[in-house]
């Protein structure tokens, strides 16, 4: 047991936290690399470095919106206008000899990426199993999930996600559907910088101690100046994410101009909800007026199953749907027409 105390406003405020058997990354953030993977990935990878000077990352985009940024790699897919998930697959492997030998002078990945989009389906899954394959790195995967009516995206992002959970030390997700959810009042750009901010603060006050292991789900909301409308908030999108086992909770508070009293409430309650799974409470100063919440939780692996139907008929141990989505033998797909530039000609 563990006991953290806080100076706050004159008073100490003593919290009794439970050690999350952290994932280390060698405690030393010059041996990490971040990767952000497409648009999203990227932008949330600039705004970590901009907190943490130090930071080696890199970009991999499918356009050139980045590239005046020398980190940037683009994967460029030739002719094709809309190439598929397999077509980003084959370029990426055919380029990835500019960015390997990157890979081989860190031992700790942090990788950002979205699964809504096609490049981050067809990439992230990709990276993440050539990085096992480098071996002797702790892969750390922060990943977000469509909403639920990207009807054409739900399906691979799920796939996408089997594999990096499989070959990742670490995989934490973002359910943008549960936020959604929860916060309907909400327009889509509001949303993606309120996910995105929380992947940020999660990923910066992690990196100097440790990320969970296995697999992880970030619940947020919009910052408020009612303390407890945020705690409440955040545990709400647990319930629509539908997650069923709890087995460790690290709570991540913001408490901006809130009363001591009424954060020692809200961590009663945490502790009270989460019955005997392990907790983790950190009390941290942040910009602005309004309080905000996040909490990462450890659970199974189960929780986005029902994005691939074929799970329930098909054996764990069979890769019928699944091969496809890190095969790195790519000539039963290259001789392919580019049927896209013929049209345009």
């Amino acid at each position: 047991m563990i006991i953290n105390q806080f100076f706050l406003s004159n008073t100490f405020l003593s919290i009794t936290c439970y050690n999350l058997c952290l994932l280390g990354i060698n405690n030393n953030r010059d041996n990490t690399l971040f990767i952000g993977v497409g648009n999203t990935g990227s932008n949330i990878t600039l705004d970590i470095v901009k907190e943490i000077k130090t930071a080696e990352y890199l970009l991999l985009n499918p356009k050139k919106v980045f590239n005046q940024n020398k980190k940037n790699v683009t994967i460029e897919t030739g002719s094709w206008i809309n190439p598929p998930i397999h077509k980003i697959r084959e370029s990426f492997l055919e380029n990835i000899d500019k960015v390997s030998h990157i890979f081989n002078t860190f031992s700790n990945i942090i990788i950002i990426g979205n699964l809504a989009s096609k490049f981050g389906i067809a990439i992230i899954p990709t990276l993440t199993k050539l990085l096992h394959q480098i071996g002797d790195k702790v892969i750390i995967s922060f990943v977000i999930m469509p909403f639920g009516f990207e009807k054409r995206r739900i399906f691979h992002s799920g796939v996408s996600l089997s594999f990096i959970n499989k070959y990742s030390n670490s995989t934490i997700i973002v359910d943008n559907n549960s936020f959604l959810k929860n916060n309907p009042e909400l327009s889509i750009p509001e949303c993606f910088k309120i996910t995105n901010n929380a992947v940020k603060d999660i990923i910066i006050t992690s990196c100097g101690k440790g990320f969970p292991n296995e697999f992880n789900v970030i619940a947020t909301s919009k910052e408020s100046n009612n303390i407890e409308d945020v705690f409440s908030k955040s545990f709400t999108m647990c319930n629509n994410s539908r997650i069923k086992t709890i087995e460790k909770t690290c709570m991540f508070i913001y408490p901006a101009k809130e009363k001591i009293d009424r954060i020692d409430s809200i961590i009663k309650t945490a502790e009270k909800i989460a019955n005997d799974s392990d907790n983790e409470i950190n009390i941290l100063s942040g910009p602005g007026n309004l309080s905000k919440i996040h909490l990462m939780i450890k659970t199974n692996n189960l929780l986005f199953s029902s994005y691939d139907p074929l799970n329930q008929f098909i054996s764990i141990n069979n890769f019928l749907d699944f091969e496809p989505e890190t095969n790195n033998n790519i000539k039963e797909i290259s001789h392919l027409k580019d049927i896209e530039a013929k049209l345009i000609q």
